[in-house]
């Protein structure tokens, strides 16, 4: 039943899609790319030890970002495990199985294969596994290859495991960088659930700096609960300093994001998590869309 209800619904997509798909291909083909594809072995070649990252992909959220940032240069290996079912009771891998033409013509994947972005750039292929070369730098995302409209009843799960290096410089020697914990920023006048997002970003950022070892967030979030904080008082760098002591940090990042007429003000503090004093401080002031606040925080990372 689950089954002939998707058939029928995607043949209700297909004549609505159809016009779009045209167009859409037409758009497809005219973006630049934003990776090449290249053999593992050009990562390896640069000598380097990769920073890792570990993504938890549930095929029901559609696109899900990651605090992975890439910079241009970066060689990057994804890989991946689990099994997912497009709601027909029928499980596929990371590589995809079957068919779907109305995908298939539109991103050139395998039906139900792990797809990525960077950015806002173009979608491409990765499937159990993958190395490719950033173009143009952004955030790392990935998607299946199933239509938005029939993923509500997704099953399953892949495990995701991102590699990279920086030939270029800025974020592959993992060598000597600093146990950071990052805080979620202190929203003022900003829904939460945007400041959370923002905050995964920074944290992205700060990670692909190299001058940085991100403590886990899970770890963050079950000490400020153990030493029972309220989210409010994270942006006091006393308090800030008790959460990282209590983790075994050197420093922790902590701050606040307000927003006044379309304006966004961001307040970065680094505190040396011993003394409990702010080692540096960045003020930045971003007036532009919300959706491009996590490019934006780029520069606020690079001053902190």
């Amino acid at each position: 039943m689950r089954k002939s209800i998707k058939a029928a619904r995607l043949v209700g997509w297909m004549g609505a899609m159809f016009l779009g798909l045209v167009l859409g291909g037409l758009v497809m083909a005219s973006s630049a790319p934003m990776v090449r594809m290249v053999p593992y072995d050009k990562m390896t070649a640069t000598g380097q030890k990769p920073l890792v990252k570990k993504v938890y992909y549930n095929p029901s959220r559609g696109w899900v970002g990651s605090d992975v940032f890439l910079k241009e240069g970066d060689i990057v290996t994804v890989s991946a495990q689990g099994l997912v079912d497009p709601g027909v009771r029928l499980s596929r891998g990371p590589d995809g199985a079957g068919t779907d033409l109305l995908k298939e013509m539109t991103h050139n994947c395998t039906y139900m294969q792990l797809m990525g972005r960077v950015g806002d750039g173009p979608t491409f292929c990765l499937g159990s596994n993958a190395t490719f070369e950033v173009i143009e730098g952004g955030h790392l995302s990935f998607h299946v290859n199933e239509l938005d409209a029939l993923r509500y009843d997704d099953l399953g799960h892949f495990d995701i495991t991102v590699q990279w290096v920086s030939p270029k410089g800025g974020g592959a020697a993992a060598q000597g960088a600093v146990l950071t914990a990052v805080l979620d920023l202190s929203p003022i006048n900003v829904p939460e659930n945007d400041t959370l997002v923002l905050s995964s970003a920074l944290r992205g950022l700060l990670a692909a700096t190299g001058r940085y070892t991100i403590i886990d967030q899970n770890q963050v979030n079950q000490t400020v609960k153990r030493l029972r904080i309220a989210k409010a008082d994270l942006a006091n760098p006393q308090t800030a300093a008790r959460v990282g002591n209590a983790m075994g940090a050197t420093q922790v990042v902590t701050g606040q994001i307000g927003k006044i007429g379309s304006a966004y003000s961001v307040t970065l503090q680094r505190v040396n998590c011993k003394t409990g004093q702010v080692e540096n401080t960045v003020v930045e002031v971003y007036d532009c869309p919300k959706e491009q606040l996590p490019a934006r925080l780029a520069t606020a990372a690079a001053k902190l």
